[in-house]
């Protein structure tokens, strides 16, 4: 790896492994598994996210914690 490349980390699924997807309802934010389908809630799993789910998340002006 070349030093100004940066790793790309894939969220993934605590139960399953399978990749994780932003998912964009009314009035909320979640992200669910593209295998199992469990919901995470954002709060769940923010110490972890990756610098594309990061850009993702950064579209919506505000997350709704529920």
């Amino acid at each position: 790896m070349k030093e100004n490349e940066e790793k790309t980390l894939i969220m993934k699924c605590r139960k399953c492994e399978d990749k994780l997807e932003v998912l964009r309802q009314c009035k909320k934010v979640r992200l669910r598994c593209s295998g199992c389908g469990h919901e995470y809630h954002i709060h769940e799993v923010a110490a972890d996210l990756d610098k594309e789910t990061e850009e993702q998340l950064a579209r919506y002006t505000a997350i709704i914690y529920d």
